[in-house]
């Protein structure tokens, strides 16, 4: 994998209503796959590119387009490696196979939530068990996979916070972003919340929270989800000593593994008084020198 990556996109807004997103969900259209194709063919030929990123909202715009696809690069006999953003069960193990055979190597993919009720009124149109079986074919597929899950829509608790967590160390994917709900306007959490609310995102502060929960416990919450994600030996078995996944990607799992190590390992030590005053001057003399 290349540190460089050039960004292409295939399609405007998305066909899909998630209540948190706030792309243009009405006027949703894309380019014919021989057209995307003549991009990726121009970028390769014009600056030597390796690997893509297509930065469309959701891909592949559908099964037909996606064999014009596969039609239009074995024809053309392109090479180079990509990643896209898509959806749970929107790809079944043939087309996730094929897509690794051209180049695909990371695929990303919101779940948002582990509890079944609240994912419902996400009104994402996914269940539980199609993310998981999204996991499953990916994995086997040899896809390195990223997942997004969002912490404080409307009803949520400590439970169905913990549900996300533990339905993300289910799925077991590469890397598993945790955040808090992020009231956009144009979207529906944006309707959701108190008026006096609402100019949040014009105003240096935290986001507000629709649940329970106080922002700055989402925030928290979503830290500690992310640190903690990796620090387990079936992520380790999965993603870095077994699995499907290319050489390369498992070096990638290792060293968010150890990054998020090294982050854990002080918050532990700073709970004990001792080791917090060797922290602390520590990070004292460093300011200072």
């Amino acid at each position: 994998m290349t540190e460089e990556a050039m960004p292409l996109v295939c399609s405007y807004g998305c066909r899909f209503h998630c209540i948190f997103c706030g792309a243009d969900h009405h006027n949703f259209r894309f380019l014919k796959p021989e057209s995307f194709v003549d991009r990726i063919e121009m970028v390769q030929k014009k600056y030597g590119t390796k690997y893509i990123a297509i930065r469309d909202s959701f891909w592949p715009p559908s099964h037909d387009w996606l064999e014009g696809f596969f039609n239009e690069i074995e024809r053309r006999n392109l090479k180079f490696e990509f990643q896209f953003l898509s959806k749970a069960g929107a790809l079944n193990e043939r087309q996730l196979r094929k897509l690794f055979e051209i180049g695909a190597r990371v695929t990303m993919y919101g779940v948002e939530a582990g509890d079944p009720a609240i994912l419902k009124t996400v009104k994402k149109g996914i269940t539980i068990d199609m993310a998981r079986k999204n996991g499953r074919l990916l994995h086997d597929a040899g896809i390195y996979a990223v997942t997004f899950f969002i912490f404080g829509f409307k009803g949520e608790n400590r439970q169905t916070i913990q549900a996300s967590i533990n339905l993300a160390a289910e799925l077991n994917p590469g890397v598993s972003y945790f955040t808090p709900l992020a009231p956009l306007p144009g979207t529906e959490v944006y309707d959701q919340t108190p008026e006096s609310d609402r100019d949040w995102w014009m105003r240096e502060g935290t986001r507000p929270s629709l649940c329970e929960l106080s922002p700055e416990e989402l925030d928290r919450l979503s830290k500690e989800a992310f640190i903690r994600y990796p620090l387990r030996w079936s992520y380790l078995k999965q993603n870095v000593f077994f699995g499907n996944l290319p050489h390369e990607y498992r070096r990638i799992a290792w060293r968010f593994f150890t990054v998020q190590l090294r982050k854990y390992i002080p918050g532990i030590l700073e709970r004990y008084a001792f080791f917090r005053l060797i922290i602390h001057g520590i990070k004292s003399a460093m300011k200072r020198g």
